[in-house]
């Protein structure tokens, strides 16, 4: 372990990782990082105060509906980009909604370097096939759909609601990128996101990326993309990175329970090339950690 990003307060800690392994860091049952978490201590008066609560995360009601619709955003008119005057530097500037892009302290993507060791690998896909659309929004390729089932993480249910890529990978793992990064988004019934994030590259052949390549409008619209098992998109859940984060595009909101699995999927490069000639670079720079856990398994 490279270091550890503490200083949140065991509040916070309970709320990311659960009461069981937060007593297990205090307990000596995981000395290692309790004797990291302990060296931090001593800044912990200097935090500013943390998110209590895993509730403290959640949308007010009034908000869940534009959270959702903006998770790439393309339907609300925001005309902001990745790069120019339009840029992620900007997007904090471009409207009052967007303004925790710029002032969050718990923004997202970050670099996976080090990091908590716990059982945070507690995840249970039932998701299934189902007919989706595949869609083109002018920042990214999106799948998109009803009924494609839902993940429990740590015993908590959240509904499948999309996926979506970025290339490089947004986040980056002891610095180094990967050529894409697939998101599957999930919400709970209060509104709170949990995304999965699959790191990808080339090496191998996936047919379903291959067909959501196929069937992706080559401009903004959308097609359908049929029935499809989400599935052939994720690795074996064998090693994960969990922290609480943002959105990755503007209005960037603090909801986001992060699950990054450590292992890759391998796709065909003609199909990285294929995505790459839409979308040649569609990923937010890394942000800081702040004093935030990230958790390791």
């Amino acid at each position: 372990m490279k270091r550890v990003l503490a200083g949140v307060g065991i509040v916070a800690l309970v709320a990311i990782i659960g009461i069981g392994t937060a007593k297990a860091l205090m307990s000596g049952e995981a000395p290692h990082a309790a004797a990291e978490t302990k060296h931090d201590a001593a800044d912990a008066h200097a935090a500013p105060a943390a998110h209590e609560t895993a509730d403290a995360h959640a949308a007010p009601e009034g908000e869940k509906t534009s959270i959702l619709s903006q998770l790439i955003p393309g339907k609300d008119g925001a005309h902001w980009d990745y790069e120019g005057t339009n840029g992620p530097e900007n997007w904090g500037k471009m409207a009052e909604a967007n303004k925790a892009c710029a002032s969050g302290q718990e923004q997202s993507p970050i670099d996976l370097t080090g990091g908590v060791d716990a059982e945070v690998s507690n995840i249970a896909l039932h998701w299934k096939p189902a007919e989706w659309n595949v869609l083109n929004n002018g920042h990214t390729i999106q799948v998109e759909g009803k009924d494609g089932g839902y993940a429990t993480i740590d015993g908590e249910r959240f509904d499948l609601i999309q996926f979506h890529f970025h290339t490089p990978s947004e986040h980056t793992i002891d610095g180094r990128n990967y050529p894409m990064e697939v998101h599957f988004v999930h919400k709970n019934a209060e509104g709170r996101l949990a995304v999965i994030g699959v790191l990808m590259m080339p090496g191998g052949e996936n047919s379903l990326f291959s067909t959501i390549m196929e069937k992706a409008p080559k401009e903004e619209g959308s097609a359908s993309v049929g029935l499809i098992e989400q599935r052939g998109m994720i690795a074996p859940i064998d090693g994960v990175y969990r922290y609480q984060g943002s959105l990755t595009t503007p209005p960037c909101s603090e909801t986001v329970l992060w699950t990054v699995l450590s292992t890759p999927i391998l796709v065909s490069q003609k199909d990285v090339e294929a995505f790459q000639a839409l979308f040649p670079m569609n990923a937010r720079p890394i942000q800081p950690v702040n004093r935030r856990y990230v958790l390791r398994d």
